[in-house]
C-alpha cells in the first residue's frame, strides 16, 4: 500500500516506489452473469416482479425443491411467487380440479362448481392471488417452474 500514495507523503520511501514502479501493473475485469436454469428467463419475461424473483433465485432464498409460480394479474402481465413443494402440490391440486371442471362441463355454466372448489380448498398463497388460479385452470399454459 505504500506505493499507492505519492512518494512525497511517505516517511521512508521503499525501494519499490523509489524505482518508479506503478502500484498496479495489471488489472482484469470479469463480467459475472449467474447461470439460471434453462428456460427460466423465458418463464419470468412478463413478470412485473422479475428482478426480485431473479435476485431471490440468484441468492438461493428458497427451500430445496421449491417452485416458481406465474400468476396472471387481472389486466395484463403476471406476478411471480416462490412456493415450497408442499404449497405447490396444494395449488396444483386446485388447478387440476379446475381443469377437470373445464373438460367435463365444457360450454355449460360452471361458476358454482368453480366457487365450490375455491371455497373448499385450503389455498397456501395470499388471498389476493386466489383469483389467478381460475385463468390458470382455463388455459394449458405452463404456470410453474421447478427450482433446483
Amino acid at each position: 500500500m505504500k506505493s499507492a500514495v505519492p512518494e512525497e507523503s511517505l516517511e521512508e520511501p521503499d525501494a519499490h516506489s523509489k524505482a518508479g514502479y506503478p502500484w498496479i501493473t495489471f488489472g482484469a475485469l470479469h463480467f459475472y452473469q449467474p447461470a439460471f436454469p434453462d428456460g427460466l428467463l423465458d418463464f419470468v419475461r412478463d413478470m412485473v416482479n422479475r428482478e426480485d424473483i431473479l435476485n431471490s433465485i440468484k441468492s438461493r432464498e428458497f427451500e430445496e425443491g421449491s417452485y416458481l409460480l406465474r400468476l396472471p394479474l387481472p389486466l395484463k402481465s403476471t406476478i411471480g411467487k416462490i412456493v415450497t413443494s408442499f404449497e405447490f402440490s396444494a395449488v396444483d391440486d386446485i388447478v387440476q380440479r379446475l381443469k377437470k371442471i373445464r373438460m367435463e362441463q365444457g360450454e355449460k355454466d360452471h361458476r358454482a362448481d368453480v366457487y365450490k372448489v375455491l371455497a373448499e380448498s385450503v389455498i397456501p398463497i395470499e388471498q389476493a392471488h386466489v383469483d389467478s388460479l381460475v385463468p390458470i385452470g382455463r388455459s394449458d399454459d405452463p404456470y410453474s417452474f421447478r427450482l433446483t
